[in-house]
């Protein structure tokens, strides 16, 4: 259920701007960690069904356009360790660097639509927690040949998972296909 929350209180008392989704009921099931989702575009929208789902197990948050260091300490503000979902090329390099600034703060990173050209590579190359690779098999963000690159270069505990009929941004384009995804990510590296 999404809340009215627009904003969380960092340690050093700046603040950021966020969306907040929390658990419709508190039936004493146990809660998992903090979902953070991050985005480097405005618009929320392509979250909403994804984090109304994610929310019935845990608490839910959306920032945009943040820093690693700003996401570190917001990961610190909602309670660590906390799983990520990154959308995009840089919100996916931020959150690199925000789980290499912080180990043990991101307990698993999920990056959506991230991919790498020829040349380029990831802010480290060594993967600090557990890590997947998601885009729609149609998407247009990032192509098969891109992810591949990526997933090569993050190492061998990358995983990389393409959805078959779907395109860019896979939590609005097959919202119950990526939150499955998700979901079974973050249900194998719990265990």
């Amino acid at each position: 259920m999404l809340t009215d929350t627009s904003e969380i209180t960092l340690v050093t008392e700046a603040k950021v701007a966020a969306k907040h989704w929390t658990p419709a009921s508190e039936n004493g099931a146990p809660r998992n960690a903090p979902l953070l989702l991050v985005s480097d575009e405005s618009e929320n929208s392509q979250w909403s069904r994804f984090a109304d789902d994610a929310s019935g197990s845990g608490d839910v948050y959306a920032v945009w356009d943040v820093s690693p260091y700003t996401l570190v300490q917001t990961i610190w503000a909602i309670g660590e360790p906390a799983s990520v979902v990154a959308h995009g090329k840089n919100a996916g390099d931020i959150a690199l660097l925000a789980a290499k600034m912080a180990k043990g703060a991101v307990r698993a990173l999920a990056l959506v639509d991230y991919g790498l050209d020829e040349g380029d590579s990831p802010p480290f190359d060594n993967t600090i927690c557990p890590l997947v690779l998601i885009r729609g098999r149609q998407s247009e963000i990032a192509d098969h040949q891109q992810v591949v690159s990526a997933r090569s270069a993050l190492g061998a505990k990358c995983k990389l998972v393409e959805l078959e009929n779907c395109g860019n941004r896979a939590a609005e384009a097959c919202p119950q296909d990526f939150a499955a995804t998700v979901d079974w990510f973050l249900r194998a590296e719990s265990d």
